[in-house]
C-alpha cells in the first residue's frame, strides 16, 4: 500500500506542528507561572505576596521596608515576613583584587528566616543583623566551594565590594537556594542598609536611637510572607486582620489602608505575575483549540484520500495483502512523521523563545522566556502531543478495517454521524477562525487610536534627547545634587550652543516600561488621602513639551523645595477641582523629604508610558532642587525646536564633549535623539506590534479554518458521490447542487459566528485585562471581521461545490 503524500495533507501537518509545539511551549509556561514553590525553600510552608488594600484597589508596591522590618517580632509562631531586592553586583577575596560579578539579593526583615532555610555552615542574616546594617552576609555553596574550598572554610572570612568596603561571610546556603526573584540566580545575600557602603564605601552613620534600616527606606517590592503549610486561608486573613485592628501594630500601616491583602505564588511583583499568568492561560486556550481542529483536519485528509484509494487497497486485497501488513505500514508512517514532527518542533521552539524575548523584552513574562527553564516540560508535553497526533492519524485506516471492509464495496452515502461530526467540525474551525479575526480587528483598531491618542505632552514639535546612566559606579566626589543640577545646567547651555535661544529643559524618562508609574506612594491633605507618583522636571521642560497648564502658575525660574505640580486627577481627588488646590499644602511625606508642598500649579494628566499603558496620578517636582536622581535614572532633555539629522548629529558630540569634560561620561551617555513623532511612534510600537502579531495569530487560525472546511467539504462530497450522480442522472439541475453545498457550507460558518457573538462580551473582558483597552463587543470592527471571513469561508466552498455541480452522472457512476 502506498499513499502518496498530497500538498493539502503536507500543509495540514505543518500547521499541527506548530500547533503541538505552541500547545508544548503554552504548557511549559503555564507550570511555571503556576508554581507556587520556591525552589530550596521548606516545602511545608506557604509563600504569599503581601499587599495593601487601600481605596484605589489591592497595591503589593507600598509595603514599605520599614513595616517589613518591624513586623516579624510582632507575628504568631510559624509565620514571617521579609524582602529581597535583586542586583548585579561585583565582588573580589582581597581590596583591590580581582572582581567577579555575582547576583546579589539585599535582605530586608526575617527574609532568610521566612523561608526556613537550613544553612550548611554558619547561620543565617538576623533581624539584628538588618536593623543595625551590620557588615555580614550569607553565600551560596557553589561561592563558597569555588573560591574558599569549601562551606566550613568560608565562615570568618571577607568578601570586598567595589567600593573595597569589606563584609564578613557568617553563613553558607545549599545551591539549590537561588533567591525569589526567577530570573535571576542569586549567589549572595547582604543587608539591605549596606548597599551604599558596598557600592559607593558611603557608609551611612544613623542618629543616636536611630535604627540604620531606617536610613533607606525602600518601597515598590512585594514582601514574603510566610505561613505554616497547617494554616487555612482563613487562619491567615484572621492574623493579617489583627495587625490591623490591634492599635500597637496599626501604626505600621497607613491610614488608608483597609485590609492586608495577601496573593499566591509569591511574586516580588504580583501584579505583574498574575497578568503573566492570564496571558498564558489564554495563550494555552487558544493552542489547545488550534491543536485539536489541526488534528481534526489531518484526520479528515487522511481519510478522504484512503477512500480515494479505495480500489487499489481492494487490488491489493485481491491479490493476497493481509491487513497485518498494511498496519505495520500505517503505524510505521506514524512513527516516522512522529519523529519528523519532533525533529522540526525544536528549531520551532526555539526560535518561539528568541522571537518571544525580543518582542516583550520589557514584560514580567520576558522573564520566564529561558531555554534551560523551558526545556525539560516542553520535551516532555512535545512527546505526549505527538504520540497522540500519532496514534489520530492512524485511526481513519483503523477505523476503515472495523467498520467499512476494503473488500466490499462503498456506501452510496455517509452514515448520519460522519455528517454530524463533520458540521461540528466545521463550526468549530469557523468558531477559532472568528475568535482570533475579531481580536485581531480590535488590536488594529486600538493602534491605530493609540497612535492618534492625546497624551497631554508632546503634541507640538519638540526634539528629545535620552540621557541614560551607564552601569558604572559613580566616584564620590560627583555623586551630590550639586554636581547633578551643575551637570544638568552645562547640558542645557551646550544645547543652547547649538541651536541658539532654544528653550530647553530637563524631565523624566518618556517611555512605555517608564518605572516609575509602577510604585505611588499616599499623599493627603486633611483626612483626604489618594496615591500618587512622583515626577521631577525642570520648568523649561513643561514648556518644551507642550504640557496644559490649567490652573495656577508654571515651576519657578528659581527652584523651590516646596513647590510643585499636580496633575488634574490629584487636585480632584483631594480639592475637588484645579482651581480650589492652588496654594493649597499636601503631605507628601511618603517620598519627598519636607511633609508639607505647596501646589503651584494643575497641569492635564500626561501619559509618559504612551495611551493604553496603566496611568498613575502625579505630583511634580523641580528636578533642580534633587537631582541626584539624575545621575542614576534615565533623563530626558526636552528642546522646543525641530531639528535636521545633521543638528541631532553634531548635538549628539557636544554632548558627549560636554559629558566628558565634566567628568561624567564613564557613568552617564547620550542614548538617543530623537522628535516627538518619532517618540510618540516608539511609546505606541508595543501596541502596534500586539496588533500584527494578533493579525498572524489570525491568519494561522484561519489557514487551520479554511484548510478544515476545504477537507471537511470534498471529504462529504467523495462520500456523497453517487449520490449526486444519482440525482443528476435523474434531472436534478446543477445550480440546485452548487446552491445546497455553498449554502450548508455558509449555514455552519454563521453558526459558528453566532456562538462567537454569544460569548463576545466575555471575549472583550478578556481583551481588556490583557492589552488593557476597552474594545466595543458589537463595534464596526466586529462585524467588518465576520464580514471578510464569511466572504473567505464562500470562496473556500465555491470551487468543490461548484466541481461536485459539473460532474457528469456517467462519469461519476462508473468512477464508483
Amino acid at each position: 500500500m502506498r499513499l502518496t503524500r498530497n500538498p493539502w495533507l503536507v500543509s495540514a501537518h505543518a500547521l499541527v506542528v506548530l500547533a503541538v509545539a505552541a500547545c508544548a511551549l503554552a504548557f511549559a509556561l503555564y507550570r511555571i507561572t503556576t508554581d507556587a514553590s520556591i525552589p530550596g525553600a521548606d516545602p511545608h510552608d506557604r509563600y504569599w505576596a503581601l499587599g495593601y488594600a487601600r481605596p484605589t484597589g489591592v497595591n503589593f508596591g507600598t509595603v514599605g521596608s520599614w513595616t517589613v522590618d518591624d513586623l516579624p517580632p510582632l507575628l504568631p509562631h510559624g509565620f514571617s515576613i521579609g524582602s529581597a531586592d535583586s542586583a548585579s553586583s561585583s565582588f573580589s577575596l582581597k581590596r583591590g583584587g580581582t572582581t567577579q560579578k555575582v547576583v546579589s539579593e539585599w535582605v530586608q526583615g526575617d527574609y532568610l528566616a521566612a523561608l526556613h532555610l537550613h544553612v550548611l555552615a554558619g547561620r543565617l542574616l538576623t533581624l539584628a543583623d538588618v536593623y543595625h546594617a551590620r557588615p555580614v552576609a550569607v553565600i551560596s555553596e557553589s561561592v563558597a566551594r569555588k573560591l574558599f574550598g569549601g562551606a566550613a572554610a568560608a565562615i570568618g572570612r571577607h568578601l570586598y565590594g567595589p567600593s573595597g568596603y569589606a563584609v564578613t561571610v557568617v553563613g553558607v546556603l545549599p545551591a539549590t537556594f537561588t533567591g525569589t526573584w526567577r530570573a535571576d540566580v542569586a549567589r549572595v545575600w547582604i543587608p539591605f542598609d549596606l548597599a551604599n557602603a558596598w557600592y559607593e564605601g558611603q557608609v551611612l552613620h544613623p542618629k543616636p536611637g536611630q535604627r540604620a534600616d531606617l536610613m533607606n527606606p525602600e518601597m515598590g517590592i512585594a514582601p514574603l510572607f510566610s505561613t505554616p503549610a497547617h494554616a487555612s486561608r482563613v487562619e491567615v486573613d484572621t492574623v493579617l486582620q489583627r495587625l490591623l485592628t490591634n492599635p500597637t501594630t496599626r501604626k505600621l500601616f497607613p491610614p488608608d489602608v483597609s485590609a492586608l491583602v495577601p496573593s499566591q505564588p509569591y511574586s516580588p511583583f504580583p501584579d505583574s505575575e498574575q497578568a503573566a499568568a492570564r496571558r498564558v492561560r489564554l495563550f494555552l486556550g487558544l493552542a489547545l483549540g488550534a491543536l485539536a481542529l489541526a488534528v481534526a483536519n489531518v484526520l479528515a485528509i487522511t481519510w478522504l484520500q484512503y477512500l480515494r484509494q479505495r480500489p487499489v487497497l481492494r487490488l491489493e486485497r485481491i491479490l493476497g495483502a493481509q491487513r497485518a501488513h498494511w498496519l505495520r505500514r500505517v503505524l510505521a508512517r506514524g512513527a516516522l512523521t512522529f519523529l519528523l514532527s519532533f525533529a522540526l518542533a525544536l528549531p520551532v521552539f526555539g526560535l518561539a523563545v528568541h522571537l518571544l524575548k525580543r518582542e516583550i523584552k520589557e514584560s514580567y513574562l520576558a522573564q520566564y522566556l529561558q531555554v534551560h527553564l523551558l526545556w525539560a516540560s516542553f520535551a516532555s508535553w512535545l512527546a505526549l502531543l505527538l504520540l497522540v497526533l500519532w496514534v489520530v492519524e492512524s485511526t481513519p485506516f483503523l477505523l476503515l478495517l472495523w467498520r467499512e471492509r476494503v473488500d466490499e464495496g462503498p456506501r452510496v452515502i455517509g452514515s448520519a454521524m460522519d455528517r454530524r461530526v463533520g458540521a461540528g467540525l466545521q463550526v468549530l474551525e469557523v468558531l477559532l477562525a472568528a475568535t482570533l479575526s475579531v481580536t485581531a480587528a480590535w488590536s488594529m483598531q486600538q493602534a491605530w487610536r493609540i497612535a492618534h491618542a492625546n497624551l497631554g505632552f508632546l503634541e507640538r514639535p519638540a526634539t528629545l534627547v535620552t540621557i541614560a546612566p551607564r552601569d558604572a559606579q559613580i566616584p564620590l566626589p560627583l555623586e551630590t545634587a550639586q554636581h547633578a543640577e551643575l551637570l544638568m545646567r552645562q547640558l542645557v547651555q551646550a544645547t543652547r550652543g547649538v541651536m541658539p535661544g532654544a528653550m530647553a529643559g530637563f524631565g523624566p524618562q518618556i517611555s512605555a516600561h517608564y518605572f516609575g508609574l509602577q510604585y505611588p506612594h499616599t499623599i493627603s491633605v486633611g483626612t483626604r488621602t489618594g496615591d500618587a507618583c512622583h515626577i521631577s522636571m525642570t520648568p523649561d521642560w513643561v514648556m518644551a513639551t507642550g504640557m496644559h497648564l490649567l490652573a495656577g502658575e508654571n515651576l519657578a525660574i528659581r527652584p523651590q523645595a516646596n513647590e510643585v505640580l499636580i496633575d488634574t486627577t490629584v487636585a480632584d481627588q483631594l480639592f475637588g477641582s484645579p482651581a480650589a488646590a492652588i496654594g493649597r499644602t499636601i503631605d507628601d511625606s511618603g517620598f519627598l523629604p519636607n511633609s508639607g508642598a505647596v501646589v503651584r500649579g494643575v497641569v492635564a494628566p500626561i501619559q509618559l508610558a504612551g495611551a493604553g499603558q496603566p496611568q498613575c496620578p502625579s505630583v511634580f517636582s523641580d528636578k533642580r532642587v534633587n537631582g541626584l536622581n539624575f545621575l542614576y535614572t534615565n533623563s530626558t532633555l526636552a528642546i522646543a525646536r525641530v531639528t535636521t539629522a545633521t543638528q541631532r548629529e553634531r548635538l549628539r558630540q557636544v554632548l558627549s564633549r560636554t559629558l566628558a569634560q565634566q567628568g561624567a561620561a564613564k557613568f552617564s551617555r547620550v542614548e538617543r535623539i530623537e522628535g516627538s513623532g518619532a517618540m510618540r511612534a516608539r511609546l505606541a510600537a508595543r501596541v502596534v506590534s500586539q496588533a500584527q502579531h494578533m493579525a498572524w495569530l489570525a491568519l494561522f487560525a484561519w489557514a487551520i479554518a479554511l484548510i478544515g472546511i476545504l477537507a471537511l467539504l470534498r471529504l462529504s462530497l467523495a462520500q456523497r458521490k453517487r449520490l449526486l450522480a444519482i440525482r443528476s442522472a435523474l434531472g436534478e439541475c446543477p445550480t440546485h447542487v452548487y446552491r445546497e453545498v455553498v449554502l450548508g457550507t455558509l449555514l455552519l460558518a454563521g453558526l459558528g459566528m453566532g456562538v462567537l457573538l454569544f460569548f463576545l462580551p466575555w471575549l472583550a473582558q478578556q481583551f481588556a485585562l490583557l492589552s488593557g483597552a476597552q474594545a466595543a463587543p458589537f463595534g464596526a470592527a466586529t462585524w467588518i471581521a465576520l464580514a471578510v471571513l464569511l466572504l473567505a469561508v464562500f470562496l473556500v466552498a465555491h470551487f468543490p461545490a461548484r466541481r461536485a455541480a459539473r460532474a457528469e452522472p456517467a462519469t461519476s457512476l462508473h468512477e464508483l
